[in-house]
């Protein structure tokens, strides 16, 4: 199981997730109804509890740092992911998954109490989440779509609820037959869903003839700071990787009234897009090496309480200007969660009568960020195969993002973590 990871640059920003499954192709059956990848949003709503979606959001969330500790262990640069796009994707996989294979990936994704209910959760807190960037909010785009072997036996309940709950539609492609033409077709859905952010997801490794299934997911984040850094104030700066090395950076500087809080060893600011749907978390440790002691102690509800626990002041925030590209294998990641019997025993029997194995998980994601705002995107495959003015009484406050720092995207109406990540080497863009 190869792992590729990408020099990047870390930071909270969105995009999405995509899972392909691979096959053998299955001796001759009807072929299943072919379903455009257009999202059909006619598709009829269902209505969930505020506890099911509440439940959804803290699963994402505890979720995401289940995740960014088991990577943090073996990549020692950048971290940058969407926890949101991965979450989804296999909630997509796990309506297939059945026995034991359903019990450990459910929890993995902590969606132990909601089974079933999991999936209209998705759907709503999609619909919630959806956002054409008008009125100044920010742009927010998720879309999925299934792409399966031309003749594989494809249980039809399994296309209906992903059609309903994820608004995925399915695609014959012929994997056996066009291995190229077929991988080269997702890779350009990918492209065109994330604004050519992510143009080639698939690289030829992961298709090959027993491809039999990909079940995709893209998102695409466009968001504009409430407060702008001004332009001008943007200037050389260190960076420090370590207490001993620094390397260059352009450093985004700006002070204006926003909420923050300092303790626990942190200083953290919120940091809003306009609109104010969505913000930016950034958490700096008051030690240079701070990060690299406490993120494997680092839970969600310890940070949720210091942006509860976040006031109005003046603060002065400084932030290195950041590209960033990554991409990462995370089979092994999920395997030393629980999720173990989805690449070894498997039973996907609920998408299809014949055997499926997931072989490789592929996640890439981008963040982009400037003076104006925000733009990220990403996607992630599952390979399958057989076998301004201040008051003055408000406190006055200075962050400064020059040492490794943890960093979040966050939904402001449902607390949603969208992105998740830290800045251990950024570079100059």
């Amino acid at each position: 199981m190869n792992r590729t990871i990408g020099s990047v640059l870390l930071l909270a920003a969105i995009v999405g997730l995509m899972a392909t499954l691979g096959c053998q192709p299955a001796p001759e059956v009807p072929a299943a109804a072919t379903i455009s990848t257009i999202p059909d949003e006619t598709a009829p709503t269902v209505a969930v509890p505020a506890e099911d979606l509440k439940a959804l959001v803290e699963a994402n969330n505890q979720f995401a740092f289940d995740l960014y500790k088991e990577i943090a262990k073996t990549e020692k640069g950048n971290i940058f992911f969407s926890p949101y796009s991965i979450h989804a994707a296999l909630s997509m996989t796990y309506a297939g998954a059945r026995g034991e294979t359903a019990a450990e990936m459910a929890k993995v994704l902590h969606i132990g109490n909601l089974g079933d209910r999991v999936h209209p959760a998705h759907a709503e807190l999609a619909r919630k989440l959806k956002s054409d960037g008008k009125d100044g909010k920010p742009e927010f785009h998720v879309a999925n779509a299934l792409w399966g072997q031309k003749g594989f036996g494809f249980r039809p309940e399994f296309l209906s609820l992903t059609k309903q709950s994820y608004v995925g539609g399915f695609k014959e492609l012929d994997f056996v037959g066009d291995t190229e033409g077929s991988r080269k077709s997702i890779n350009k859905w990918v492209s065109d869903q994330t604004r050519e952010k992510i143009p080639e997801l698939l690289q030829k490794e992961n298709v090959t003839i027993y491809t039999c299934l990909a079940v995709t997911n893209a998102v695409y984040f466009k968001g504009v700071w409430t407060e702008p850094f001004p332009k001008g104030a943007t200037e050389n700066d260190r960076f420090h990787i370590s207490a001993t090395e620094k390397l260059p950076v352009r450093m985004m500087n700006r002070m204006n009234e926003a909420k923050y809080f300092q303790g626990d060893g942190i200083k953290l600011a919120v940091v809003p897009y306009r609109g104010r749907d969505c913000s930016m978390i950034v958490i700096v440790p008051d030690e240079i090496d701070g990060l690299k002691k406490s993120q494997f102690s680092i839970i969600p509800r310890q940070i949720s309480g210091w942006v509860k626990a976040s006031q109005p002041g003046v603060v002065t925030l400084q932030m290195p200007k950041l590209q960033v590209d990554q991409r990462v294998e995370l089979s092994s990641n999920l395997e030393a969660l629980g999720m173990q019997r989805c690449f070894r025993t498997p039973d996907f029997s609920g998408i299809s009568t014949e055997k499926i194995r997931l072989t490789d998980v592929i996640h890439e994601a981008i963040v982009e960020i400037d003076e104006d705002g925000t733009v990220a995107a990403a996607a992630t495959a599952i390979v399958s195969e057989i076998p301004v003015s201040m008051p003055e009484a408000l406190v006055s406050i200075a962050i400064r993002a020059d040492r490794p720092y943890l960093v979040m995207i966050i939904d402001e109406r449902t607390n949603l973590v969208l992105f998740l990540g830290h800045i251990n080497n950024p570079a100059v863009p």
